[in-house]
């Protein structure tokens, strides 16, 4: 089938920036889009369900974009689905899926930078004359994949921390439609003085609370790697790694309890350390310095150090040089 404008079309995607990215130009491109969120730990449940209600049936193309459902899955699709169906994702951990259906596509670099979900979605829009190449979006689009692959941090970029700092703050449905709006109506993508101003408070804010987390750390090891665990909020995940690493704390990798997820998020904290070798291990996927798996698979592992003591922001500034 040609997809148009007009087509009936379902996203599932990711629940992060990047994956809202991709729901922001979904919704840019088709009228009749239907977007579902996903996490890692339930993209398969939604799925499911929906193939078991003959949700889909009727459905010109499904889009499953920055996140991948399990062989288990895909191989229960029948090809009345899967014949419709694109699976778009930028992680390293799914390319064996990659090899195994034509549907599925793993694309982990495009133009010598590191793709994200929402830069491999535009790309595809874009070269299907789906939608318009314009600077404002594409200025977006860059924001998104920075953020989502570290680039940020590297080129020190405050930018796309503040897009995702926005988001946060607004929640799903307001950042989409004042997005949209701001990317129908703008030449380039740029912060309003409110949205400055909103931005600047939380960071302050936000700064304070991560030093709490950050003494609150529990240390342990798994699998002889030493690792921390600690109990957040889902928006202080990659900024409490941060503050370890100014710390100079000498644990290889955090693991951050998320309220009522199933999965652990994980983040390197030693910049040499490669989070594959604990997905591998647990189970769940990600990328080499951002991850996640089952909480009860980490668990099973975790051996906490009874000896550090868990104000541990004393220890670490002994650490210092």
């Amino acid at each position: 089938m040609k997809l148009s404008k007009n087509s009936n079309i379902v996203i599932y995607t990711h629940d992060d920036l990047d994956g809202v990215g991709c729901a922001i130009l979904g919704k840019l491109a088709f009228p009749n889009v239907k977007i579902h969120f996903c996490s890692n730990s339930n993209i398969d449940d939604k799925i499911s369900y929906d193939l078991e209600n003959n949700v889909l049936t009727d459905v010109d193309y499904i889009f499953i974009t920055d996140i991948c459902p399990t062989q288990e899955v895909l191989d229960r699709l029948p090809n009345t689905i899967s014949s419709k169906m694109l699976v778009l994702d930028h992680h390293a951990t799914r390319k064996a899926l990659a090899e195994r259906y034509n549907f599925v596509k793993i694309i982990t670099e495009q133009s010598n930078k590191k793709a994200s979900g929402t830069s491999l979605f535009y790309q595809f829009l874009t070269k299907n004359n789906l939608l318009n190449n314009k600077p404002c979006i594409n200025e977006f689009c860059e924001l998104v994949r920075q953020y989502d692959t570290w680039e940020w941090t590297i080129n020190n970029n405050m930018l796309p921390n503040d897009l995702n700092i926005l988001w946060q703050l607004n929640g799903n449905e307001k950042f989409l439609n004042e997005t949209i709006n701001k990317l129908n109506e703008s030449n380039f993508f740029e912060f309003t003085e409110d949205e400055k101003n909103i931005i600047e408070k939380y960071k302050i804010n936000h700064q304070k609370q991560v030093e709490k987390y950050a003494d609150e750390v529990i240390y342990g090891t798994l699998n002889n790697f030493k690792c921390g665990l600690v109990k957040a909020e889902d928006e202080y995940k990659n900024d409490i790694s941060g503050e370890l690493k100014k710390r100079k704390s000498d644990i290889d990798f955090l693991a951050v309890e998320i309220p009522n997820k199933q999965s652990l998020s994980l983040r390197t904290v030693n910049v040499n350390f490669d989070l594959t070798i604990i997905t591998d291990l647990l189970g769940g996927g990600g990328r080499k310095d951002t991850a996640s798996c089952p909480k009860n698979s980490f668990y099973e592992h975790f051996n906490q150090n009874k000896n550090i003591s868990k104000n541990q922001k004393e220890n670490d500034d002994e650490l210092s040089v």
